[in-house]
């Protein structure tokens, strides 16, 4: 990684704290935009009506701030890398902590690896 290089990818999960530090981030002349992954999105009814609703939120907030929105569609690598992996560990009777495979193989992985392209 470049040290000179000031472009920041900022992870957005449609909460006030990602983005303000995307805010914080341009405030401070970095060359910042943001990411939204799509992780776990209903096909319809009111929680897909809330999920494109956050998306949308985060598209116009982006906007205003003069910073580009990504959004990145991990639902297949999560439901491979994360879901199958918990559902098949509870079913064995052991007590399965998806955050932890989901932050290192997704959040640090996948997620980390869409930034950078």
């Amino acid at each position: 990684m470049d040290p000179n290089n000031k472009t920041v990818a900022v992870a957005l999960s449609g909460g006030a704290d990602s983005l303000y530090s995307l805010i914080r981030l341009l405030e401070r002349g970095y060359d910042a935009f943001g990411l939204h992954g799509l992780f776990l999105t209903p096909e319809s009814g009111e929680e897909a009506d809330a999920a494109f609703a956050v998306r949308e939120r985060l598209a116009a907030s982006c906007a205003r701030l003069g910073a580009p929105l990504h959004v990145a569609d991990l639902r297949e690598d999560f439901t491979r890398l994360v879901i199958r992996p918990f559902v098949e560990a509870y079913a064995q009777g052991l007590t399965p902590n998806p955050c932890a495979h989901c932050n290192a193989a997704v959040k640090f992985g996948l997620l980390q690896d869409a930034a950078l392209r």
